[in-house]
């Protein structure tokens, strides 16, 4: 749950900051539906890819920055569009993933393990 201190930057889907918030109410960001409170959980998930670690109890074995770039670029390119939120921006990470895999870019299939380790470790994932 939220505390005074980390409610600028949300690491978990249960700590989303909803557009009704009323922390949502007091700055511009309400009609973007407060993507810069809830930024760090997107924050969260790269970081878990690329750097791995353990959080909310789900262990993550980091791929490095390279791989997560290129899955990100991917993701970016090919997979959202304006209308995306966070659950399908994580999707489309794991996506991403599994497309490169086999690929020049040096992603293999347990890249995108710990892709889709780090998507349920911030609740994005479907069994989160």
């Amino acid at each position: 749950p939220f505390s005074v201190t980390n409610r600028g930057q949300p690491d978990h889907y249960s700590e989303y900051v909803a557009r009704t918030d009323t922390l949502c109410d007091t700055t511009w960001d309400y009609l973007n539906g407060c993507v810069h409170f809830n930024s760090g959980v997107l924050n969260k998930l790269a970081y878990l890819i690329a750097e791995g670690g353990e959080h909310k109890g789900q262990t993550v074995a980091g791929i490095g920055r390279q791989k997560l770039a290129r899955i990100a670029y991917r993701t970016l390119t090919t997979k959202l569009n304006a209308t995306s939120g966070l659950v399908h921006a994580a999707d489309s990470l794991v996506a991403a993933c599994t497309d490169l895999v086999g690929a020049a870019a040096g992603v293999t299939a347990q890249d995108c393990v710990q892709v889709d380790n780090a998507r349920r470790a911030v609740g994005l994932g479907t069994d989160s």
